[in-house]
């Protein structure tokens, strides 16, 4: 029993040995733990004091971005609420414009009616006007007895008519101007020194036209069949101080030497004609005989002719063979000539003509020049004819 008791209290012992090693490990262990803990707390203080400036470091900067975003909502709000207005002022400015352009346009739409009605107002008048620039002027007149009248032309010159005749006699005493068209034509080809023959010179506008234009240098032969107006014709050329430059011949231009029967008109002076040649025209013919020559015998001496003016009514193809020479030696040669009476037939002449490098164009009643070939010409009524050797637009430089 005592054994029991005595291995007991051994146990114990040892037990107790073997608890106090265990409690002095136990004691440095927690001797340990204790500076770790201690070591952690202070760690764990400094961290705390890092994590706690960092969190107010933090924490400042979020306050200040919460500022800066309160500011940048406030900006913004004050910006959206500036835009707002500004849109509300634009669109009335706008709306202010738009009404504005629309006045002005409807005022503007007013004025250009205005202007419109006012251009209409200004045509008419301008109209008015050119009509009353355009109307021949009345030119001085006198009427000497006689059955004879002393106008004065456009261009300035005098010119004795018969007043009975009811073809240009009219025209030269009211308006003094003659087939202006043919006027532009003359004007604008004939240069001083320029030689002229002229076949059915009437009362002679373009006689004196033709002798005024190539001056003291140049030279009109005219031919007139018809002696009475030959006879006012000399008169014309003498008062107009013209005679040094102007040969009046009294006789009938054909294609042979000799005489022949000339139906004369009281009335229609211009009319007159070879009585071969046409029926008569108008009541009241009478026939004269005439001298009749061609024009290569009667200019045998005249070389070159810048203007053969044929207004012969109907017998222009029998002057263009009398004068075949006169036109071979003329290179510079224009022939006008009236058209539409026995000259639709004279297709041979034309050819003849065109043989000698002459072109052919009527004249318009402006001025201008209209080609034309030979078969245009044999369907055409009267009018004027141009025939000539070169370029046709050369004739009308300097045309007014």
């Amino acid at each position: 029993m005592i054994s029991r008791i005595k291995g007991k209290i051994r146990d114990f012992l040892r037990w107790q040995v073997t608890v106090g090693a265990k409690s002095e490990e136990v004691l440095a262990e927690l001797r340990g733990l204790n500076s770790a803990l201690t070591f952690l707390k202070t760690e764990s203080a400094a961290r705390s004091e890092e994590a706690l400036a960092e969190w107010r470091d933090l924490n400042g900067k979020l306050a200040f971005l919460e500022t800066e975003l309160v500011t940048l909502r406030a900006r913004f709000e004050s910006a959206a609420r500036l835009q707002s207005s500004t849109m509300e002022v634009t669109n009335e400015i706008i709306d202010n414009w738009r009404r504005e352009i629309a006045y002005n346009r409807e005022s503007l739409e007013r004025r250009a009616q205005d202007v419109r009605d006012s251009m209409g107002i200004l045509e008419s008048i301008s109209s008015a006007v050119s009509h009353l620039r355009n109307r021949p002027t009345l030119r001085p007149y006198a009427y000497l007895g006689n059955y004879v009248g002393l106008a004065t032309t456009d261009a300035g010159f005098r010119i004795f008519v018969d007043t009975r005749d009811r073809q240009l006699a009219p025209h030269l005493t009211t308006v003094g101007i003659w087939e202006p068209w043919n006027v532009k034509l003359l004007r604008a080809l004939l240069k001083p020194d320029d030689t002229i023959v002229e076949v059915g010179a009437n009362f002679g506008y373009f006689t004196i036209l033709g002798a005024v234009i190539v001056g003291h240098a140049g030279r009109v032969i005219a031919f007139e069949a018809n002696p009475s107006l030959a006879r006012l014709l000399s008169a014309s050329v003498d008062i107009n101080g013209l005679a040094d430059r102007v040969d009046i011949r009294a006789l009938a231009a054909a294609d042979f030497t000799g005489e022949l029967e000339f139906a004369v008109y009281e009335n229609y002076l211009g009319d007159g004609h070879i009585g071969a040649i046409l029926a008569a025209r108008h009541a009241g013919q009478s026939q004269l005989h005439v001298p009749a020559d061609t024009l290569d015998n009667q200019l045998q001496r005249v070389a070159d002719v810048r203007l053969l003016r044929l207004d012969a009514e109907g017998a222009e193809p029998a002057i263009l063979r009398g004068a075949s020479n006169l036109i071979a030696r003329s290179p510079r040669l224009v022939i006008l000539m009236e058209w539409g009476l026995a000259t639709a037939g004279m297709t041979a002449e034309l050819e003849a003509l065109a043989a000698e490098g002459f072109g052919f164009h009527i004249v318009q009643h402006d001025g201008s020049l209209h080609e034309a070939s030979i078969d245009t010409l044999a369907a055409a009524a009267l009018c004027d004819v141009v025939c000539y050797r070169g370029d046709a637009a050369d004739l009308l430089v300097g045309a007014k």
